[in-house]
């Protein structure tokens, strides 16, 4: 018996060994010093694989700087399970992107996130939560010359100008005014982390601000505008699958009236679902794109509420041309 439990207590002293000590309550992570490197992951703990990370120990707070320099992005895979989640419901992740825009994370399961320049954090709290936890982080330096997709919007168009969001190249959009964006979502629920991976930019390349991920553009339920003539978007991952996620661009002047805007997608012939808009502080709207002419259209069978529903066959115009 006594061997017993002495080989437990090795057993359990293996494993919390296996966790880094959080020097300064931080710990850094910088790009390959190699560019050939730049395709390598690296992982955090280092014993973490890929198959299943360790379990932290209890009150362990660390905060793990991602650092990308300028030219550069990271994409972070990241796993999370508590095997006893606090009864209070607090949070013990939470990460941070470019912008200081903070996301909870309640679990993960090889869920991608993505960092553009300077970097961001992810901050971990385990409490008493018995936290299994691990990531990888791979770098990847951007093209050295800005070769983008190049269109306008105009205020006399009635139509949209729509680009799927798995786009190799950036996309740059002028308009006469500002530019005006939304987003599509996937259809596929999973599919939803990926829009992290669409970086919007204020202005006509990546050097431009960041007005935020196709993420939070699709969640907070309102249009991107630029504040001057351009805005470029940029799929850092195109290889990776975003079903009917699409970009539908406008003149601004024609859709700054409509305090919440979002994009809904439709796949399959059937009902749709419900969708809800708020009109009680300003006008609403919602989006739709249909890129087969062969599929049929899309039809609202039914409604309720109060106010009034237009209804246009492209995008909101002031001429109301194309209103139904």
């Amino acid at each position: 018996m006594s061997s017993f439990v002495l080989f437990i207590l090795l057993a359990s002293k293996v494993v919390v060994a296996d966790i880094p000590e959080c020097t300064g309550g931080a710990i850094q992570f910088d790009p390959p010093e190699n560019p050939d490197d730049s395709n390598k992951y690296t992982w955090y703990p280092n014993n973490f694989t890929g198959t299943q990370p360790p379990m932290f120990p209890n009150d362990y707070t660390c905060t793990y700087k991602i650092n990308v320099p300028i030219n550069w992005s990271a994409m972070v895979v990241m796993t999370l399970n508590l095997t006893t989640p606090p009864q209070d419901g607090a949070i013990s992740v939470q990460v941070i992107d470019h912008n200081q825009r903070s996301e909870q994370v309640a679990s993960a399961d090889n869920e991608h996130y993505f960092f553009i320049a300077n970097g961001g954090r992810i901050q971990l709290a385990t409490r008493e939560s018995n936290v299994i936890f691990g990531f990888a982080v791979k770098w990847t330096k951007l093209p050295r010359n800005f070769a983008s997709f190049n269109d306008n919007v105009t205020i006399s168009q009635s139509q949209p100008v729509v680009y799927w969001a798995f786009s190799t190249y950036p996309i740059q959009i002028r308009a006469e005014t500002k530019v005006s964006l939304v987003i599509t979502p996937p259809v596929e629920d999973e599919l939803m982390q990926y829009l992290r991976s669409i970086i919007i930019y204020d202005g006509p390349d990546w050097n431009s601000t960041s007005l935020g991920t196709g993420l939070q553009l699709f969640a907070g339920k309102r249009q991107y505008v630029s504040s001057g003539s351009y805005m470029t978007v940029q799929q850092l991952a195109p290889a990776f699958p975003l079903g009917r996620t699409m970009l539908v661009f406008q003149d601004y002047e024609n859709t700054k009236d409509i305090v919440e805007y979002q994009g809904a997608t439709c796949a399959r012939v059937e009902n749709c679902g419900q969708f809800l808009m708020d009109g009680s502080i300003g006008m609403a709207a919602m989006t739709t794109v249909n890129e087969r002419s062969d599929s049929g259209a899309e039809c609202v069978n039914s409604m309720s509420g109060s106010g009034d529903l237009d209804v246009y066959i492209g995008g909101k115009t002031k001429s109301k041309s194309n209103l139904i």
